[in-house]
């Protein structure tokens, strides 16, 4: 009798035989998981790169900062949750899946790089590694926070990540207006 056995090794399956053990590849099982795993990639970009779009095309206002920031930082969060898991999965996948990285890489930059512009208007004497280093950290902080949001943690922690980006913001000096920010329930 055939057993089917599961190795964590390299996804593959194990046909065992007469206690002999022989890897076969799990791609003809699945069909082509290479072209899914690469449709999935393009899915998920273009999801990530939309809602980044949507948030560059309402313009630069006032309270752009504090809008900003209450969207990574709400119970309603800029990204999906789920979607920033499969995100982490893809990549982990990176180093089967070397032609992801750079498309997952690049929504990453992009988001960075609008806050970068956001910050560079709000405030003009902070240098740019100060503002590139406070972009970095409020995307770190957003994408970490959705990361472990399924798991339900308690409010405080979202306050706490909260406070943490406005600390971030306070670091590079006075804003051109002055505004209020509170923190969110």
């Amino acid at each position: 009798m055939r057993r089917k056995a599961w190795s964590w090794r390299r996804n593959t399956r194990t046909h065992r035989c007469g206690g002999r053990g022989k890897e076969i590849d799990p791609s003809p099982l699945f069909g082509q998981q290479r072209d899914m795993v690469l449709a999935l990639t393009k899915h998920l970009v273009t999801k990530f790169d939309n809602q980044t779009r949507g948030f560059e095309n309402s313009g630069y206002n006032e309270r752009i900062i504090d809008d900003l920031i209450e969207l990574l930082f709400s119970a309603e969060s800029l990204t999906e949750p789920e979607l920033v898991l499969v995100y982490q999965a893809l990549i982990f996948a990176v180093e089967e899946y070397p032609e992801v990285r750079q498309p997952l890489l690049s929504s990453i930059e992009r988001l960075a790089r609008f806050i970068s512009g956001v910050l560079e208007s709000r405030y003009p004497n902070s240098t740019k590694e100060r503002i590139d280093a406070a972009s970095h950290g409020l995307v770190v902080l957003h994408l970490n926070y959705d990361t472990i949001s399924p798991l339900n943690p308690p409010i405080q922690w979202r306050k706490h990540s909260y406070m943490a980006a406005v600390s971030l913001l306070e670091s590079l000096g006075e804003e051109k207006k002055d505004t209020a920010r509170s923190i969110p329930n």
